[in-house]
């Protein structure tokens, strides 16, 4: 309390109003350096008491693989485990986590536990894990008999009385299956819904003015129909059909049944537990506890995410300090791409992931110009964003080629439309088999809403210097001359794009029409068609990537995030300082209340910000865009 007169006296020969206007930013001042400190103390506090968990891993250990837990392709943000007590856990880090578990002698197995119903068109994702289980099942063929580790999979239900077919599709790729007795089994195949709006928007008065390059471009036909087209229709079924196929495939493997079998139960619909067992889709009737309790006398039960953390601790202690030693061993570099892709540095009030162009580009600058760096492989889960940037990013990716990087890409659950771009400056293509990659085309179009304005009693009225000056705009409809280029510089924008993709994957001008238009493929497919080279996942990839940089045979380098994640107290660091792009400024803070609180200190320390946030100036988030089909989000 003394402090703040004495903080205070540049206030002094002020009037009254604005003197306590000035005590005010004082005192927010200082509530922002005692939260700073706070959020230093508790992320050191989170740290310690996690390193000290993460030390000794006991001998006879269950792995505990928790499928409600979330699953993402980045690192959860700082603080998130201060407030999510389930925070989420990175794609990767399980992965290697089971690799690791299939030859440690302390692990006697991995038991599996959800519940909740999966996307369909997530399914990548959770093929991916799928495969490690497989992969861990089949290292124990060469462990003796005596140390051959299990995996059981537990669920109180797959679908109450809904869609469980990702789920159990998951499940059945473990040793045992148990379910509840109260569980069911509701095997449904795949349904996509979708719906049109066309109908809504013409009574209220919007009106769209949209080029799609070409017939199966989607992505705006819920908004500009009124029910599937003929393009639409085939592209969607030929799609849900490749994952029915990978859905029943996966499960007649997993289960030693026959696929006319499956196909027979997936149109029984839901089952009771006992129907179920009798039909040998899971082994034994059992609640979860009773499943645990069946584990060895002596065993302990460790969730993955312990496990993790140990793995983690170890890996810290085998690298040499900054401080002795500079790390000048060869490397493989992670950089992830996740979200809509957007230019400069994105939204920084975004909640969501971003694959904003500038920062991107930073990353993979900072990857090639690394001397220890000898291949880079690209994560990419996106549906497309903006043309521009995802050229910018490809350009990016085709410099580090030019320093004599190998390129690979790893696709997640999509990689559609602009992530498809930014793939076509790859070497190699990995992808899952339910992937949703391709949709090689373009959109560009506006939504005009000045006859909705004037059903509510709003009108328009603008001035114009050019005849173009408001071809954007969205409450006038194009004149002719304005939708003409429109058309053209969309389908300037689809050239280049196939052209990329011609290129890129060796193919003729009419091999690319026939996969291109704006196409979705499953991964499977995409493979077959000569889109991508390979099926696999991020390991696989990273594997490739030795080859490719003239390692086979030698020791994998190790495969790291670039740049390489930061600390919670780092990142702070970095945030206090002004060293950070606004972007990432907001997403160290967001959830914790700070980040609004240093957002607005800018506005009032910034008369350009403050009058941005008011909206008195602004620019219209227009332009070209490669978004991939509404596929049931």
């Amino acid at each position: 309390q003394t402090s703040l007169p004495t903080l205070s006296k540049p206030f002094r020969g002020m009037s009254g109003f604005a003197n306590r206007v000035g005590r005010y930013f004082v005192r927010t001042f200082a509530g922002v350096g005692v939260l700073t400190v706070g959020g230093i103390a508790a992320s050191q506090y989170v740290i310690l008491k996690e390193k000290k968990k993460s030390e000794d891993i006991p001998s006879n250990v269950v792995l505990h693989l928790d499928m409600n837990v979330p699953l993402t392709e980045t690192n959860p943000k700082p603080f998130e485990g201060l407030f999510n007590p389930q925070p989420p856990i990175k794609i990767h880090n399980v992965i290697k986590a089971l690799d690791h578990a299939a030859t440690d002698k302390r692990v006697a197995g991995v038991v599996c536990t959800f519940g909740g119903e999966v996307n369909v068109m997530n399914m990548a994702m959770w093929q991916e894990v799928r495969n490690s289980i497989l992969k861990f099942r089949e290292t124990q063929k060469d462990e003796p008999e005596g140390s051959k580790r299990f995996t059981w999979a537990s669920a109180d239900t797959f679908g109450e009385a809904g869609d469980g077919t990702v789920g159990y599709y998951f499940a059945s790729a473990f040793d045992k299956v148990y379910m509840q007795p109260s569980g069911l089994l509701g095997l449904m195949g795949v349904h996509s819904p979708v719906l049109f709006f066309k109908r809504l928007l013409t009574r209220i008065g919007i009106e769209p003015q949209v080029f799609n390059y070409y017939e199966y471009k989607n992505a705006t036909n819920p908004l500009t129909q009124e029910g599937f087209t003929a393009a639409h229709r085939e592209q969607m079924s030929k799609l849900l059909g490749s994952l029915f196929e990978q859905l029943v495939d996966g499960v007649a493997q997993g289960r030693s049944l026959d696929t006319d079998t499956v196909k027979t139960l997936f149109n029984r619909g839901s089952m009771t537990a006992e129907e179920a067992k009798d039909s040998k889709l899971i082994d034994t009737v059992l609640y979860p506890d009773q499943v645990l309790s069946h584990v060895a006398e002596g065993t302990k039960v460790l969730p993955l995410r312990k496990y993790i953390k140990s793995l983690e601790s170890q890996e810290k202690k085998k690298e040499p300090s900054a401080m002795m030693k500079k790390d000048d061993k060869p490397k493989i570099a992670l950089i992830t791409m996740v979200g809509p892709i957007v230019r400069g540095w994105g939204d920084p009030n975004s909640r969501s992931s971003q694959i904003c162009s500038e920062k991107t580009m930073r990353e993979i600058r900072t990857a090639y110009q690394d001397k220890t760096v000898k291949a880079i492989v690209v994560r990419v889960d996106s549906r497309g964003g903006s043309a521009v940037a995802s050229d910018s990013i490809r350009r990016e990716l085709e410099r580090a080629k030019e320093a004599g990087l190998p390129i690979v890409v790893s696709m997640g659950n999509f990689a559609a439309s602009g992530g498809y771009y930014i793939a076509t400056a790859a070497d190699k293509i990995v992808c899952q088999p339910a992937t949703i990659t391709g949709s090689i085309g373009v959109i560009f179009g506006k939504f005009v809403i000045g006859r909705a304005l004037e059903q509510v009693g709003v009108t328009n009225d603008g001035i114009s210097h050019g005849d173009f000056a408001d071809s954007m705009s969205p409450y006038t409809t194009w004149t002719k001359e304005q939708a003409d280029v429109a058309e053209r510089m969309g389908r300037k924008c689809y050239t280049d794009f196939t052209k990329l993709v011609m290129d890129a994957r060796k193919l003729s001008a009419d091999q690319v029409d026939k996969l291109a238009r704006g196409r979705v493929w499953a991964g499977s497919d995409a493979k077959r068609l000569g889109l991508a080279d390979e099926l696999g996942g991020l390991q696989d990839a990273h594997v490739l990537a030795g080859k490719l940089c003239g390692l086979e045979g030698k020791e994998l380098p190790k495969l790291v995030d670039f740049p390489k994640a930061k600390s919670p107290v780092e990142k702070l660091a970095a945030v206090l300082s002004g060293d950070s792009p606004d972007a990432v400024t907001t997403s160290v803070l967001e959830g914790t209340g700070a980040g609004e609180v240093m957002e607005f200190l800018r506005v009032v320390i910034s008369a350009g910000e403050a009058v941005k946030q008011a909206g008195l100036t602004g620019q219209a988030s227009t332009g070209i865009q490669m978004e991939a089909e509404d596929l049931g989000r």
